[in-house]
């Protein structure tokens, strides 16, 4: 069983960027993904597209405030049935059956997998590449259920977002895993983060706590 796991939160502005960049996540997902999959939204209390969200998941956690996006996922995992769980954003495309690309490229070693970003050039758009610790695609991953038993969940206390990725790789490392990418999605990028505010100041918070907790 492969669980996808995508934390959400709407805000509203006058395109509704936010609800139609779920919408289109949500369109490629279906057009793409071909594996058997249960699709988990967790609803950090989006104040427009509820409703919709609600119908399109399989399974629909509604949250009434915004957690922020570790606690959010958290959820997501601990409800999950799959051994094989990915985490997405809600602002990319899938341009091809990603989990299916993902699971044929494990291998014992390693601890999760994540994906290239979209390169105009075609001839980039093939192969499987070792990723240095540190440069992990976080806004779409995989990894297996006994990997998050071995080495613990995304860690709460990254207020909002920024970092706590950095950190799962980091202890994934220190555990003796290996990363890989493989595929290609379309990513917005910071299509919910910059909406935030005091974008600036949680990141440099959440910056600062990532440097203390791993400076050695």
């Amino acid at each position: 069983m492969i669980s996808i796991i995508v934390p959400c939160y709407l805000l509203p502005d006058k395109d509704a960027e936010l609800l139609t960049f779920t919408q289109n996540f949500i369109k490629s997902l279906r057009e793409h993904v071909k594996v058997c999959y249960e699709f988990i939204i967790v609803d950090n209390g989006s104040p427009i597209g509820g409703e919709y969200l609600r119908e399109q998941a399989d399974v629909y956690v509604r949250n009434p405030t915004n957690l922020g996006f570790a606690p959010a996922v958290n959820q997501g995992l601990k409800i999950a049935r799959g051994d094989w769980l990915i985490v997405s954003n809600n602002d990319i495309e899938f341009l091809h059956d990603w989990p299916h690309a993902a699971i044929s490229a494990w291998v014992d070693d390693v601890g999760a997998i994540s994906s290239h970003l979209h390169d105009s050039d075609p001839e980039h758009r093939a192969g499987i590449e070792l990723a240095p610790e540190g440069h992990m695609f976080g806004a779409l991953w995989m990894t297996r259920r006994e990997v998050l038993d071995e080495i613990g969940l995304l860690d709460e206390g990254y207020e909002r977002g920024m970092f706590e990725d950095r950190d799962l790789w980091r202890r994934l490392s220190i555990a003796g895993y290996k990363f890989r990418k493989v595929g290609w999605v379309n990513h917005i990028g910071n299509a919910t983060w910059g909406k935030l505010p005091h974008q600036q100041k949680i990141y440099l918070a959440n910056k600062a706590r990532f440097e203390e907790h791993w400076s050695e």
